[in-house]
This record gives C-alpha cells, structure tokens and sequence, in this order.
C-alpha cells in the first residue's frame, strides 16, 4: 500500500512539472480571430461610461482653409492705367485679371469700371476684372472728307464759357446745358455728349452737363439763377463793353487779340455770341483787334517776314499727353518739352505748364 502511494505521488508530481501541449492550429486561429473581434468591439464601440460626453462633430477641411484667408479692401484702380493699376492690385494682395474695352468717360487707355468694386472686401488672392476706355477711332473713308470731321474735345472741368471757346478753335458748338449732381466744382463740366475723342462731322453740336450746387436738405432746393440775353459788342473798346455788360448783369471774361482788318483795340468778335442766353453773371470772352504794325519798304527782293499771329494758351493740365497735343494742334501750338516729377494725383498726366 506503501509503495502504491509513494507511485501515485509520482506520478501527479510529474504531470504539475511538464507544459501544455501546443493547442491544434485550427483552435489557435479561432482564439486569435475572437480576440481581434473582442479588440474590434471595444475600440468601435459606444463610448464608456466615463467618457465626458460625445465628441464633436469634425471641422471639414475647406471650411478651416476658408476661414484662414485674410480679407482685403479692393483699392479703387479706376482712371489708371493697366500697368498702374496692376501695381496697385499686387500691392493689395489681389490678382489683374481680364481687360475689356468700351466706349466709357475717361482718357482712352484707362480704367473706367472694375469687378469687384472699389472698396468692396474681398478674399485676398480674387481676380480683379477692369474695363478700358476705348481708343476713338477715325472716321472711315466712306464717311466723307476728313477735313469736315472733328475729334470732340474733353471739357470736362471746364466753365460753359471755357467750352465754347474750345470748341470755337475745333469748329464745333456749344448745345444744351442742363444742371445735375455731378462731381466736380460747382458750375464745371462734369458730362458731355459726344464723349471725348470722339469723331463728328461739322457743323456738331455738344451737349453738357454742369455741376449744380450742394443745397442743405433744409434749406430746399435754391432757385435757379436768373437768364439774360448777351448784348452786341462789336466795334466797341473794352471799356465801353464793360458798361453795356454790366447793365445786363454780365461781365467780361478772357480778351484776345488779333490780326484782323478792323480798327485797333475794337473788338470784332465775343463769345457767347449776341442774343445768346446765359444765366447772370456769366462771362463774355472778347476778341480785341490788335495794332497792325506798318510793313516796312523791302529793301531786297528778299522773303518779306511772317506775319506772327497770337493765340490764346488751352488749359492742358490733368490730361494725358497725347490729349494735350490735339489739344495744342487745335489752337496751331505744339507740345514742347516734357518734364517727370513724383506727384500723389494720377500718373502720367499733366500737373503744370
């Protein structure tokens, strides 16, 4: 009995010592497939209970691009050039986009409408698209002669009576004057029709438009000024012009001389011209015939002197210089020497002369 003890002893002993046989393979990748599942389960699952509640919902990834983009003030570019203008737009952290002409207001070759607006707020790297003022273009041969067309020229700015001598040395007329809320100085030019440059057969007239008063809302609208009929001054002197204008509640305005076969110091001509109604207080432009000098005996049969004949100066400044040359060849002068300096109003146009 002893023996039989000590041999079951042994035997448990020796069954403790000795490892597990390997399981089968079939039963090994069964358990490895329940614990991926068991894996699976808890990392899809709902979340534990000591979870602080559920996560947001997550932010798309165009969404948070967009809202990095700065924004940028879209800089007003028109009455430049491209080139300026382009400038201008990098400068503002914007692109120059696609050009296209019309026949807008303006110097042709400049910028007249954009797109975007000025001063609208945009994403900074938008495309900005602009429209140029078109080149005028002359008139066709089926048109008739040149010699009886004319380029308008620009009177934007000028006083109703700066315009019409303006148009005096194109051959062209002055037509309708109506008042508006233009921008500009009070009783300038702010719109005319034809626009400028353009090509017009004679005889033509231009119709403007002329800046009106500011008037307080108040206060109401002020009462239009009073219209006069411009009297007969030729074959006075100035001075005797001045009494009779005076009387109309008129005044005169710029006096020119000329070569003309009439009487010195009289004037044979004025603008407007007589019987002309005007508002009170316009001004008449006189041309005063000047002093023929006595042409002296020639000595030789050498080429008697040219005869200099005065003209009056246009105002070229605030204009590009190819406007100013036409402008200059209407009144027979020519553009002379052109000097650059730095100057915050537009660029490339003429500040002095």
């Amino acid at each position: 009995m002893v023996a039989g003890a000590l041999s079951l002893l042994l035997i448990a002993f020796t069954a403790a010592g000795q490892q597990a046989p390997p399981l089968p393979k079939a039963t090994a990748q069964a358990k490895t497939a329940a614990q991926a599942k068991t894996v699976n389960l808890q990392t899809t699952g709902a979340p534990s209970k000591t979870s602080d509640g559920p996560k947001p919902a997550a932010q798309s990834p165009y969404t948070g691009a967009m809202m990095q983009v700065p924004r940028v003030v879209v800089p007003d570019v028109r009455g430049r050039t491209p080139g300026v203008a382009q400038e201008i737009l990098q400068s503002a952290g914007l692109k120059f986009g696609a050009t296209r002409q019309s026949n807008g207001p303006g110097t042709p070759g400049t910028i007249w409408q954009q797109n975007p607006v000025q001063k609208s707020v945009v994403f900074k790297g938008t495309t900005v698209n602009v429209e140029i003022v078109a080149t005028p273009q002359p008139p066709r041969t089926d048109q008739g002669d040149k010699e009886f067309s004319r380029a308008v020229p620009s009177l934007i700015g000028r006083t109703p009576a700066q315009a019409q001598m303006i148009l005096f040395h194109s051959g062209l007329t002055l037509g309708n004057q109506a008042a508006g809320p233009g921008s500009g100085v009070e009783g300038t030019i702010y719109a005319q029709n034809p626009q400028p440059g353009q090509w017009v057969h004679l005889p033509a007239k231009v119709d403007v438009q002329i800046v009106q008063a500011n008037q307080p809302e108040k206060q109401g609208k002020r009462p239009e000024p009073p219209q006069v009929i411009v009297p007969q001054l030729r074959g006075l002197n100035p001075q005797q012009a001045q009494q009779v204008l005076a009387k109309s509640r008129l005044q005169i305005g710029s006096a020119y001389t000329g070569q003309v076969s009439a009487p010195a110091g009289a004037i044979y001509d004025q603008r407007p011209q007589a019987g002309t109604r005007v508002y009170a207080g316009s001004s008449v432009d006189l041309l005063v015939a000047a002093q023929l000098a006595k042409k002296p005996a020639p000595k030789s049969p050498e080429k008697a002197p040219e005869k200099i004949v005065l003209v009056p100066v246009p105002d070229v400044r605030h204009r590009d210089a190819n406007t100013a040359a036409a402008i200059l060849q209407h009144s027979r002068l020519n553009l002379g020497q052109q000097t650059r300096e730095e100057s915050e109003s537009n660029p490339g146009l003429i500040t002095s002369q």
